[in-house]
């Protein structure tokens, strides 16, 4: 599951010429010739997800509007939101699984498919390649740890899917993987790959009942539209509702009399706009009953609670512990340290979301 930085990159040029596939076979070749670990399964998964997005001046782009636009919000619908990091980056990621469908389901996407893979200079594995539009499988799933093994399972049929990585990579991916989430596989060698995830926690069940009258194709489709749907109803709803307000200097940590645990909680999120429009109000609420818990005599009321918020948001960033803290200086380090090495395993779960 993990692409390595080269795999990451950016693979096709922004701008191409009447020779643009021609662009994109070598910009995908140097990719392959600067960097011998290249998995070529991940790879070209890659590579036909980012395909549509970067040949602007061939024909498939206007061929394919039709077909991207069942699935991609017309601008001005989404233009008050897009400027939000909650809404941006998961939408990002559900137009690429779009037009990585578009490439493996509709006939000219086929066929820009087995132009591709004719070029792609690596022989092992072609054969496993070329099943993928008849073998792909777009659906909810949950993930499963069996005898070792990580599976994902289908919500809609219940079967498991072995997720190719070895044994120390799926052990990292299992504890960082949502509950409940969206993705496209596609058959490798030893298991299924996969390039992108959308996680659907935030969003109500879809019913059982609705699912069980869906064929595949069916499913795939009213899968997609309700990610949207409910991504985009998730983040209007909670910016509509709650504009900013300013930010206190000092604001004190003593609980109040008859207040319980909870409501404590609360207030204390309520007070920095970043975190009270956190999706995961429960699991941050729970988070800082935690906190009061373990140092039950830092919620005082001469205590500044503010150190504390600034340092429950840096859990959000990839920090790194290990570099120099100020304890002494800086109250927010303070925090982030009695933090991080108190509660690790709970602080280590808020560097799956972004603020």
């Amino acid at each position: 599951m993990q692409k390595t930085k080269k795999e990451k990159k950016r693979l096709m040029p922004n701008k191409t010429s009447g020779d643009s596939l021609d662009l994109i076979f070598n910009e995908v070749k140097g990719v392959i010739d600067d960097d011998a670990t290249v998995n070529n399964y991940q790879f070209f998964l890659t590579t036909i997800a980012e395909l549509l997005e970067h040949v602007r001046n061939t024909p498939w782009p206007d061929k394919a509007s039709d077909f991207i636009q069942k699935f991609y919000y017309a601008y001005d619908e989404i233009s008050a939101v897009n400027r939000y990091t909650l809404f941006r980056e998961p939408y990002r990621m559900y137009c690429k699984m779009a037009r990585a469908y578009y490439v493996l389901t509709n006939p000219l996407g086929k066929k820009v498919f087995q132009q591709l893979l004719e070029w792609y200079p690596f022989a092992e594995g072609k054969q496993i390649l070329s099943t993928w539009p008849d073998n792909y499988l777009i659906s909810q799933f949950r993930p499963i740890k069996s005898d070792h093994r990580l599976y994902f399972e289908d919500i809609r049929t219940q079967k498991r899917y072995p997720i190719m990585a070895d044994e120390k990579e799926q052990e990292k991916n299992f504890s960082d993987l949502p509950s409940l989430f969206i993705t496209m596989l596609v058959p490798a060698k030893d298991g299924y790959i996969l390039d992108i995830l959308l996680a659907n926690e935030p969003f109500d069940l879809i019913s059982s009942t609705i699912i069980e009258k869906m064929e595949k194709h069916q499913w795939e489709e009213y899968l997609m539209h309700w990610f949207r749907k409910n991504l985009l109803n998730l983040v209007t709803n909670l910016y509509s509702t709650c504009d900013d307000r300013p930010t206190p200097e000092f604001y004190s940590a003593h609980q109040l009399k008859g207040e319980t645990e909870e409501h404590f909680a609360n207030r204390l999120i309520e007070q920095d706009n970043s975190l009270r429009r956190f999706p995961q109000r429960q699991l941050l609420n729970e988070f800082f009953i935690k906190i009061i818990h373990a140092f039950p005599r830092l919620f005082a009321a001469q205590v500044n609670v503010m150190p504390l918020l600034e340092a429950v948001k840096l859990l959000f960033d990839d920090i790194n512990l290990n570099a120099e803290l100020h304890l002494q200086e800086h109250p927010t380090d303070f925090w982030l340290y009695l933090i991080s090495t108190t509660l690790p395993e709970e602080a280590a779960k808020f560097r799956n979301y972004r603020l």
